[in-house]
């Protein structure tokens, strides 16, 4: 499955080699993803609504915690760019810029979720799963001492595989009603 906007034909061969490498690497975490039990869970049309819920749930409120940190993680990486490059630093910045209203959609998506279900409020539910600390460690841990560039890379997985995963179950999420949710809540 290739998931990436097919690059205009002005790139360079180099450029798009590492479009094409980067969406191999997309392709084989998105094929690690369809082993995980929880992937299983969502693709079988057995899953209960509720279930997919407390799902749903659980990511936004994974990207709730950790938005924060990646987004203090990849101002960190521009930080380190050659100071000669600050037309590629403005870009970045922008586009982080843009990235971190990504923790407030998920926080207000969590709520409704939440209102649906009963359940409470992202930051009254305590601190961040052991998975979800990891997506940060691993951020900083780039801003620290990887190439600030692998910051393109992280980007690309993180704006790609939600994609792919959509891709997959298309036509289960055309079918999602919150009516029925509503109902199994």
């Amino acid at each position: 499955m290739n998931i990436a906007v097919q690059p205009a034909t002005a790139y360079s061969p180099e450029a798009n080699a590492t479009f094409e490498e980067l969406d191999r690497r997309v392709n084989e975490v998105f094929r690690q993803v369809q082993e995980w039990r929880g992937w299983k869970m969502v693709s079988n049309p057995e899953t209960r609504p509720e279930q997919l819920l407390a799902l749903v749930r659980e990511i936004f409120k994974s990207v709730c915690w950790y938005q924060a940190h990646t987004t203090e993680a990849g101002f960190h990486m521009f930080g380190r760019l050659p100071k000669n490059e600050i037309r590629l630093m403005q870009v970045l910045s922008a586009h982080k810029a843009e990235e971190a209203e990504h923790g407030l959609w998920a926080h207000e998506d969590h709520d409704k979720l939440s209102h649906v279900s009963g359940r409470r409020a992202p930051s009254d539910e305590g601190s961040a799963s052991p998975a979800t600390f990891a997506v940060a460690a691993v951020w900083w841990r780039m801003a620290q001492i990887e190439d600030p560039l692998g910051y393109l890379g992280a980007e690309y997985l993180f704006d790609g595989a939600p994609i792919a995963l959509a891709q997959a179950e298309a036509e289960r999420i055309r079918n999602f009603r919150m009516s029925e949710l509503e109902a199994a809540e």
